[in-house]
């Protein structure tokens, strides 16, 4: 008796608070390493499926491989993003149900730790997926969109590049047709025909029995012979029609509307937006709106990169009593997040078409706390003075 009253119990709180530092490093580090591996699958799997349908486009146009390689890096963040949210929730699902099995959770209750305590490690990894997540959603994966779309203009405006289809139509600018009868070996046209609409309604055909493409300082001129020009005005309903022996076309002209196009919502970072929606202009034009329904779209996704995983754990923890239970939990838990992303796209659609409030996509958040929650009450997974209160609220 007198040796148990001499006991040390502050060497024992410390060295128990040693071993839960430790356990918060091991723990964080077993996550970590699976989310790692985890999502370098994942990502592989998108980045393949994202790249391999833009990649048979620019093959068959005879793009460089810097083309190719630039429209790989772009499409990279997207990936990265998509893979994120799911690789965390595998990885958290995995570590709690391996702990649990091998009755390390069980061990640590045993000496005294609190559920609640043993789940800190999860919430930490589940901050660290949101704020890569963040940094994704808000700055790289809206410039890496832009940047995609640069690329794209580049491309159809670099008419040195275009790969002409002799015998067929093809449409290599924005409102502009182009037929070639033929291709010589010095890489003369015949039998040009070229149609283009533009911007104010007039259209305008050009015929020509040869062409070439010429490389200036003013820009690419595309030099025509021996045709005529056709210009049909639908305000009055005339068709003008005049013949040349020699005109030149500058190119330059046709691309300069897709290259100053501004970028859209989902092009422009978090930040952007931000200054966009505080502009008097697009408030008066009413397009503040979409600027405030992708800000929130965003948000809610690097939420979710935080909640899921905690779902997760929580789910196992609330299974740990039996392998059975272990296993129902992992399934609940699988549906509850498939079902929650879905709901996060279907409000984000709505809200884009106007159908429903823009903060309609933090709903699935709120759901997913409220099944969190259940988890937690359920289970003990809780501070202790909150289920005390609960103990004594149940009575």
């Amino acid at each position: 008796m007198r040796r148990f009253a001499s006991f040390d119990w502050s060497s024992y709180a410390h060295e128990r608070h040693g071993i839960l530092a430790r356990y918060d490093f091991y723990v964080l580090e077993r996550l970590l390493i699976l989310f790692l591996l985890l999502s370098g699958i994942l990502i592989a799997l998108n980045w393949i499926n994202l790249t391999i349908r833009g990649f048979a486009d620019l093959v068959s146009d005879a793009q460089a491989f810097s083309i190719l390689l630039r429209y790989a890096l772009f499409a990279l963040p997207n990936s990265i993003l998509k893979a994120l949210a799911l690789a965390a929730f595998a990885a958290s699902v995995y570590v709690a149900y391996r702990m649990s099995t091998d009755r390390e959770m069980a061990v640590l209750q045993a000496s005294g730790a609190s559920p609640a305590r043993l789940l800190r490690p999860f919430l930490a990894f589940g901050v660290l997926a949101m704020l890569l997540a963040s940094v994704l959603v808000h700055k790289a994966v809206p410039e890496s969109k832009r940047e995609n779309a640069r690329l794209r203009v580049e491309i159809q405006t670099d008419v040195t590049q275009i790969r002409v289809k002799a015998g067929s139509f093809f449409f290599p600018l924005d409102r502009t047709a182009v037929f070639v009868g033929g291709v010589d070996e010095d890489g003369a046209f015949r039998n040009v025909f070229i149609h283009y609409a533009r911007d104010r309604g007039d259209e305008l055909t050009y015929y020509a029995d040869t062409g070439r493409i010429l490389t200036t300082l003013a820009g690419p001129i595309l030099e025509l012979s021996e045709g005529s020009t056709h210009f049909w005005n639908p305000e009055v309903n005339s068709l003008a029609q005049a013949n040349y022996e020699s005109a030149r076309l500058n190119l330059s002209k046709f691309t300069q509307a897709l290259t100053t196009s501004p970028p859209t919502t989902r092009q422009e970072t978090t930040a952007g937006l931000l200054r966009r929606m505080h502009d008097p202009a697009m408030q008066e034009i009413g397009a503040d709106r979409g600027f405030l329904v992708e800000i929130q779209h965003r948000l809610a996704r690097s939420f979710s990169a935080a909640l899921f995983p905690f779902i997760g754990a929580a789910a196992i923890a609330a299974g740990s009593a039996s392998r059975g239970r272990r296993v129902l939990a992992i399934i609940i838990s699988l549906v509850v997040v498939i079902i929650l992303q879905l709901m996060i796209d279907h409000y984000y659609s709505k809200a884009r078409s106007g159908e429903a409030s823009a903060f309609m996509v933090h709903l699935p958040l709120f759901l997913g706390l409220i099944f969190l929650s259940v988890s937690i009450v359920g289970t003990g997974v809780m501070p202790p003075g909150l289920r005390r209160w609960w103990n004594h609220r149940t009575a």
